[in-house]
């Protein structure tokens, strides 16, 4: 399944690495550059920096 997460925080995080261990596809979304490196780096997932609300 393709998902979107808007948000790499506390919940935002355990939710990717959660549906990343199901073997989902997951894209996540912040504004906060170092945010979305870190965790694209740490887990297969693709980043996005931009603001998920607009």
């Amino acid at each position: 399944m393709r998902i979107v997460i808007v948000g790499c925080g506390k919940v935002g995080t355990s939710i990717a690495t959660e549906l990343n261990s199901e073997g989902h596809n997951i894209v996540v979304v912040d504004i906060d550059r170092e945010a979305v490196q870190n965790l694209s780096d740490s887990l297969d997932v693709m980043g996005v920096e931009g603001n998920g609300a607009t």
